[in-house]
């Protein structure tokens, strides 16, 4: 976690490619629970920074914390988000899937929308990969939904800051 703050603070600055188009992007996460504040409370900071970062590449990003306004139906707004993004992006971690084993409302909502859109794929022949899984913080049976472990899992950690970066963007880049 030290190390992903340190490689925000100090990575270059300008990763945007002039000539390059991106998919859409809608981003899936939770807030760390009470119990894992210690451990996750520099997740929610990272999203928002990860945001950022897509905004300032021109990517079309979306998600709750930035987009969703007072008196939008929260709902509505992740069907719209997952339904008509090109490409959703979980942040797994510890609390995302307790939370989704938990029965939190907005979470359970979330997932159920991506895996039935994976289902739809899935049933259409979709080859192209439409979602990936960014694991953050514990391990795979830890923090990630049981029908998520089939698709793309980089490990943040692994990639380091600048490499996930780079991977993203290259995975978003339209053709």
């Amino acid at each position: 976690q030290a190390t992903l703050h340190n490689e925000l603070i100090q990575r270059p600055r300008k990763l945007r490619d002039p000539e390059a188009r991106y998919k859409s992007v809608f981003i899936s996460y939770a807030w760390a629970t009470s119990e894992s504040k210690e451990q996750e409370g520099w997740i929610q900071p990272f999203v928002q920074q990860l945001y950022k970062e897509l905004k300032a590449a021109d990517v079309p990003v979306k998600m709750d914390e930035e987009d969703l306004r007072v008196g939008m139906n929260p709902q509505t707004f992740m069907r719209d988000g997952i339904e008509r993004s090109q490409f959703v992006l979980v942040i797994a971690s510890e609390s995302l899937l307790q939370k989704h084993r938990g029965g939190t409302a907005s979470i359970c909502t979330e997932l159920a929308l991506l895996h039935r859109r994976r289902e739809l794929d899935e049933r259409l022949g979709c080859k192209e990969e439409r979602s990936a899984t960014v694991l953050v913080s514990g391990t795979k049976q830890t923090a990630i939904p049981e029908f998520l472990l089939g698709q793309q899992v980089w490990d943040v950690r692994e990639l380091g800051y600048l490499g996930f970066i780079n991977k993203l963007l290259q995975c978003l880049q339209q053709a």
